[in-house]
Order: structure tokens, then C-alpha cells, then sequence
């Protein structure tokens, strides 16, 4: 090799040896000099993964009370793009919550129960894009409200035995250190136990006043057995949210609904993805498969009978069974039952069981039919409606949420309109107040404003109960036959899904607890 090109490769190398000390040496730096002391962090959503550069890692959101309304900003305000540290005290069983928020780059002292987050101040007029890759993590200070970017680790190293202790999400925590160079980082990482997917459902016990979640697990390990029979955990907490048992389930749950009894009526497929087949599963308090019912099309199903232990059906003509007519029929685990209802011009989009009678939702034709269980006979339609997707009765009335998520109207017995809200964004459920004509709606905004949970009376005024709520928006490409929130006869407390969390609201809107997840009885340690 001639000497030139062998001083180009020298320099070659030696540029990639700077680069990568560049970029590894202040890392090791920041930890090996910093010897302050640390603040434990809850993450929730955690995953294990591997890459070839990284090796093993475990990653998912800080639980963290992103919202601080009252927090004081300094008098001549934040600029955008300013460069902040967020400051931060933490209490037993709370999320960490915002104290303060000052400028520069200068820490509070770092002590286990007060610590601070260097953050960044974004500009609302891009804020898609100023927030960066986690635009989770954003904090909301100050009226109106100010948004900073929180600079936070979003990986941690482990031992390549950590992945296999995962069958879904789980909730850790880690330690959580300022850095002798100020960059945050995480060490000591303990699995508390399981956190909440997409796919987990749950339902509400009114008899026992318990809360159920269920599960489906995830293949583990870094070679998965995707043989391996498909199961599900039951989770199972208090109207608190306290942990009390948890057992395990055949099958891969898909929805499920408390029955009177207090048996569990669910929907579970024997396939680890896809949708196509599910069965009716009934189980006992502890889990265990009571009965099972034959496989039938998951497509078709619209909604929970839950008085006859069974699921509606819509069907179709044709051999493809998506042609109208339309039929709708219940089916319970000895098979389909009469009456059959319809028939309808349009697919029907859900079934809703009251007492007595059954309301079959139509979007496509902006329509809702009530019909005599038993019967099969149509009670009354309801036209003056706007691409309805779903209802909620209340005696003889009901309530719709139409128009795009955006408006929920209450009909009268006969039809006529009693009153019509406009102006939400996200309606995603409603729950009724027992024989008080006004209930509880979740939505993302009101009026152009953060909504999270409102009530609305019997007149139709609407009122915000819990603006930092969040619950999880209900698109149709997630469509679930439980309700998507349950209120406590005894308590009158509420309980809704958020993203990453299982709300609980007391009746009075103070109080708001959020279940992350199931937690082990003993914290379980990751090798790092």
C-alpha cells in the first residue's frame, strides 16, 4: 500500500475514534463525576428492546403531572425557543408534580423529592414541530398556558436478560440523576409490574364496586415462541384503584362486560393478531373458564346484551354477508336467538340494550331505532339526526353523540329535541346521572378550549369538571362493544380510559386518580 493511501485510512480512523470519543466521553464524564443524589421516576409504557448499536435498552414515558396552571412565570414572560429548567416535587403515590419554572440553564438543588428538568420553551405557532421526537412529554405552566419541551432521557441500557421479564408494557422505575454536566440521566431500573396497551379493555364490578382490566400478553424474549398458547391477564383493583388479584386467561380477550352476577362476559380469540373469529367466554371472578361458545365473525359484532349473557350480530345478504339488507341478532353461548331486528338499508353501526328494549344505531343514514327486545317490533325512529355513532339511554329518553364527535343531543320519548350541544371536538363517551336528566361527557376540547371531563344538566348546560383529564379518544379505527366509561351507583364516582392510564374521578370532580398499571407485589430488578 503506497504511503499515501495509508496516511488517508490513518486519517480516516482517527477522525471516526474523535467523533465517537466526541460523543462517549462526556456521557461517561456527566456519570462518573456526578455524585449528587437521585429521584426515583415512574415510567409508564415501558418496552425492552435491542439494537445492534445499543444493545439492550428499555424505554417509555415519565409519569409525570405535565399540567401546572398556577405555576408563577417570570413577569416578562418565556420567549419562544428559551432555554428553561422546569422544577419539580415529588409526594407518595402522586405524580411528580410542576412547582416552578425559571430561565437559564442553572439547576435547583437535586435532592430524591425535589428535583428540575431542563426544558425548552415551544412556539405555539409551530409547535408540531418545535416539540421534537416525544411529544408526550411537553409541560403546559402558567394561564394561559405556556408549552415547554421536557428534555428527559428516552432510553435506558440493560442486561440483554431484561428482555425477557416483558409480555406487554410495563411500568418502571428508575433513578433518575442530574449529571455533573447538567444532562439528565437513569440508572437502577426496577420492573414494578404492568402497564396498559392499546389492546387492554376494562370494565367496572357496580355490585362489588371493582374495577377489572384485561390484558392480552405479548410474545417475550429475544427469540419469542410464537407458538406458545395465546393468553391474558386479569387484573383486578378496587373503586380506588388498589391492587387486589390478578390470574391468568385462555385466549387473547378482546372486550369484555360484568354481568349482574358478577360473572365476566367476554370476547376472545384463539388467533395472537387479527380479528376475525372470537368466541363468547364466560368467566368466574377468579378467571376460570365457565363457558365457551362457538367461534363467530368479531366483524359483525355491535355491542353487549349483557341481561342475556350474549353479543348483537348484524348480518347481511350475500355471500360476503356486507350487502343490505341488514339484520340484527343476538347471540349468547348456546348460539343465535330470536328476534331478528330490521331489516336496515345500511350496515348498522351500534347495538345498545336497556331494560326491556334494544336502540340500533345507523350512521350512514343519520338514523336510530328502537325496538321491543322480545319482540323484534319497532318502537319509534329517530331522524333529526346527524351521523349518529353513538347512544345512551336514559328511561324514555336518550342522549346521541353525532356530528362528527362534535354535538350531543337528548330526544324525548317521541322523538322531539330537547336540547342540542354544539361545539366539542373528540366526544368520545357519556355516562348518565341516575334519574337526574344530566350526566358526564368526555371530550378533548369545549368551545375551542381543553375540555377532559364535563357535565352537562338537565337543561343541556354544560360545565368543565376536570379540564387535566385526558381520556383516550374512541376513533373508529379502535372500536370496543364495553362503554367506554363506567359511574359508581354506590359512590357515584367515574371511571374512564386515558392514554397511557385508567382514570378514577370522584363524584364531586376534586380528586382524580390514575392506575397505571398492576404492580407486582415485590419491585423485580433489571441487570444494567
Amino acid at each position: 500500500m503506497r504511503p499515501s493511501r495509508r496516511v488517508a485510512m490513518y486519517a480516516v480512523v482517527g477522525a471516526q475514534l474523535l467523533v465517537l470519543a466526541s460523543i462517549v466521553a462526556p456521557q461517561e464524564l456527566n456519570m462518573a463525576l456526578d455524585t449528587g443524589a437521585a429521584a426515583d421516576l415512574d415510567l409508564v409504557g415501558a418496552r425492552a428492546a435491542r439494537d445492534s448499536f445499543r444493545g439492550a435498552y428499555v424505554s417509555g414515558e415519565s409519569a409525570l403531572d405535565l399540567d401546572g396552571p398556577s405555576v408563577v412565570l417570570p413577569a416578562d414572560g418565556l420567549r419562544p425557543g428559551e432555554r428553561v429548567m422546569v422544577a419539580f416535587t415529588a409526594q407518595p403515590e402522586r405524580r411528580p408534580r410542576i412547582v416552578g419554572v425559571e430561565r437559564g440553564r442553572r439547576a435547583a438543588p437535586f435532592t430524591p423529592t425535589s428535583f428540575s428538568v431542563p426544558g425548552r420553551v415551544v412556539d405555539p405557532r409551530d409547535g408540531a414541530r418545535s416539540v421534537g421526537r416525544d411529544r408526550r412529554l411537553v409541560a403546559r405552566v402558567g394561564r394561559p398556558p405556556v408549552s415547554i419541551a421536557l428534555d428527559l432521557p428516552d432510553s435506558i441500557a440493560v442486561d440483554d436478560s431484561a428482555l425477557d421479564r416483558f409480555t406487554g408494557p410495563g411500568l418502571v422505575r428508575a433513578s433518575l440523576h442530574a449529571g455533573f454536566l447538567g444532562r439528565r440521566y437513569f440508572t437502577d431500573v426496577r420492573l414494578l409490574g404492568r402497564a396498559w396497551s392499546d389492546d387492554a379493555r376494562f370494565a367496572w364490578d357496580d355490585v362489588r364496586e371493582r374495577l377489572l382490566v384485561l390484558a392480552p400478553r405479548q410474545p417475550a424474549g429475544r427469540r419469542p415462541d410464537w407458538d406458545a398458547p395465546v393468553r391474558s391477564d386479569l387484573f383486578v383493583f378496587d373503586g380506588a384503584g388498589k391492587e387486589l388479584a390478578a390470574s391468568e386467561i385462555p385466549g387473547r380477550v378482546i372486550d369484555a362486560v360484568v354481568e349482574a352476577d358478577g360473572h365476566v362476559l367476554a370476547v376472545v380469540s384463539e388467533r395472537r393478531w387479527g380479528d376475525s373469529e372470537a368466541s363468547l367466554v364466560r368467566l368466574d371472578g377468579d378467571g376460570r373458564v365457565l363457558q365457551r361458545s362457538a367461534p363467530v365473525a368479531f366483524d359483525r359484532m355491535l355491542g353487549f346484551d349483557a341481561a342475556t349473557g350474549g353479543v348483537w350480530l348484524a348480518r347481511g345478504s350475500g355471500a360476503s354477508q356486507r350487502q343490505a339488507p341488514f339484520h340484527v341478532q343476538r347471540t349468547t353461548l348456546g348460539g343465535l336467538r330470536e328476534p331478528r331486528l330490521g331489516p336496515f338499508d345500511s350496515a348498522p353501526r351500534a347495538v345498545v340494550s336497556a331494560g326491556a328494549d334494544v336502540w340500533v344505531v345507523e350512521t350512514d343514514r343519520h338514523r336510530v331505532t328502537r325496538f321491543e327486545g322480545a319482540t323484534g317490533r319497532v318502537v319509534r325512529e329517530y331522524r333529526d339526526l346527524n351521523s349518529p355513532v353513538d347512544v345512551v339511554v336514559d328511561g324514555e329518553a336518550i342522549i346521541v353523540i353525532e356530528a362528527n364527535r362534535s354535538q350531543l343531543t337528548r330526544l324525548a320519548a317521541d322523538g322531539t329535541v330537547v336540547w342540542r350541544v354544539p361545539r366539542f371536538q373528540g366526544l368520545t363517551w357519556a355516562v348518565l346521572e341516575p334519574g337526574g336528566g344530566g350526566g358526564w361527557v368526555g371530550a378533548s376540547t369545549y368551545e375551542g378550549a381543553p375540555a377532559g371531563v364535563l357535565r352537562f344538566g338537565p337543561d343541556g348546560a354544560v360545565t368543565r369538571v376536570a379540564e387535566t383529564a385526558r381520556p383516550v379518544q374512541n376513533g373508529d379505527w379502535r372500536r370496543g362493544l364495553g362503554r367506554g366509561a363506567f359511574r359508581s351507583t354506590r359512590d357515584g364516582r367515574l371511571v374512564f380510559r386515558e392514554r397511557e392510564a385508567i382514570a378514577i374521578l370522584s363524584a364531586d370532580g376534586a380528586t382524580l386518580t390514575r392506575v397505571l398499571g398492576f404492580r407486582f407485589p415485590s419491585p423485580q430488578r433489571l441487570r444494567s
